[in-house]
């Protein structure tokens, strides 16, 4: 029964991910369509801008040449009028020299002081209009090269791309009962006209969805994440459900408002690993006396009653080698021996006491390290309120388990041999076991 029921989960797991893929495959369906879409979308606007952006340069353009039309006709006009009123005057002043030559051959004058008049005359014909220079002579044009290059640059300032939804969910990592999302910037093109927006940037934002997505219903998005860092860990993720994500920036302008980005591309995950939790079963002994008491989704247990130190186990193996597992000491109790935390190969039955019991790996509230039962010389800190105590585990080519423990900054090493009677599938199982009540643990 137990085989068949693995396999069913199994099935059921299988499942899910053929879901999970499927619908993948849709949603790149639809995101080929809505890039098409949105790449004819952008030229038209482009074209538009373009035929703004020329409209008001040729428009700027032909302004400018009218008034400088204007500046040469007004020109224009002045000089000729000095030039006719010149012309006129300079007439006038021949008629009068040809009148003065007629009277003195008629004359014949001997006078001096009659000559002297008449000199005088001679003198003053031709100042009657002052010689000014011929402005319209004197123009010429300009065309300034340097303001013609700056007015280039200017109009690449003026039309350009702007990636404002640059930012994208680019991986989501399945943990026991949890999603680690994490996203980053994209680059569209290596091109220097595709820029992003000249802001301050201050923080990403970062949504989740529950539930496979349908055509009938919209996704329901909630906050689940602010601030600068790139990644996030979705806890109490729930095993075979359907998440999706989607990550934006929040961003100050230049004028020091508060803009939200566009939306990145909806991804999404689902966990099909167990999360890790206390098992209910080890929390009672036989005749119903509770020991421990279990809250936060079972993932914090508490000693509540002064038995000795039975093993409180996880639910199944949900450690994986190769990852790593932290326990998070939130309250203390009296210190003893036969206390401690660790693995255990097997599902093996419930010994009162955990630093002695065969296949397993335990590091005891004291900072002492018992290897199937044995205690090692090295020692750690003891465990203390808000200890934390993180375990790596992996598998070496000589068959042997690889063990890590690192507490407040110390860390040893060493090398775990399980009986070669009993095997393991990269699965273990966790355990605690406290003597005294008082002690809280949790585990993620």
């Amino acid at each position: 029964m137990e085989t068949n029921k693995n396999t069913l989960d199994f099935i059921e797991r299988c499942e899910n991910r053929l879901s999970l893929l499927n619908n993948k495959l849709q949603d790149t369906y639809k995101s080929l369509q809505d890039v098409q879409e949105a790449s004819t979308k952008i030229k038209t606007t482009l074209m538009q801008q373009a035929s703004q952006l020329k409209e008001t340069i040729c428009k700027i353009v032909d302004q400018n040449m009218e008034n400088l039309h204007e500046n040469v006709d007004i020109t224009k006009q002045r000089d000729e009028e000095y030039l006719k009123d010149l012309d006129e005057n300079l007439l006038k002043d021949i008629e009068k020299l040809k009148h003065m030559m007629e009277e003195a051959q008629s004359l014949r004058c001997t006078n001096p002081t009659v000559l002297e008049t008449m000199n005088q005359a001679l003198t003053d014909l031709g100042r009657g209009v002052p010689e000014l220079p011929v402005v319209s002579l004197s123009f010429s044009t300009k065309f300034d090269e340097l303001a013609l290059s700056q007015i280039n640059e200017k109009i690449k300032d003026v039309l350009q791309l702007s990636m404002t939804g640059a930012v994208q969910v680019v991986e989501c990592l399945e943990r026991p009962g949890s999603i680690i999302i994490k996203w980053d910037e994209q680059q569209s093109c290596d091109s220097e006209s595709v820029t992003t927006d000249a802001s301050v940037f201050t923080e990403y934002i970062l949504q989740a969805s529950k539930g496979k997505p349908s055509d009938e219903e919209p996704m329901l998005f909630n906050t689940i994440y602010e601030g600068e860092d790139m990644q996030y860990t979705m806890n109490f993720a729930e095993p075979n459900e359907f998440y999706s994500f989607r990550v934006c920036h929040y961003y100050t302008n230049s004028s020091g408002v508060g803009v939200v980005g566009a939306w990145s591309m909806t991804k999404q995950a689902v966990t099909t690993l167990t999360p890790h939790v206390w098992r209910c079963e080890d929390c009672v002994t036989e005749s119903g006396l509770q020991l421990y008491q279990l809250s936060n989704k079972a993932r914090t247990a508490t000693k509540v009653f002064p038995e000795s130190s039975r093993i409180l186990r996880s639910k199944s193996s949900s450690y994986t080698l190769g990852q790593t597992l932290t326990f998070w000491i939130e309250e203390t109790g009296e210190s003893s021996i036969k206390d401690g935390i660790g693995f255990i190969a097997l599902d093996q039955q419930a010994y009162k006491q955990l630093t002695l019991l065969p296949n397993a790996a335990v590091l005891n509230t004291q900072g002492a390290i018992f290897v199937n039962g044995l205690q090692m010389v090295t020692k750690l800190p003891a465990l203390k309120k808000n200890s934390i105590i993180i375990f790596h585990v992996s598998k070496e080519k000589s068959g042997k388990l690889r063990v890590t423990i690192s507490i407040d900054n110390k860390e040893v090493t060493f090398d775990w041999t399980v009986s070669s009677t009993n095997e393991i599938n990269d699965k273990l199982f966790f355990a605690s076991g406290f003597e005294h009540t008082g002690w809280q643990v949790s585990v993620g």
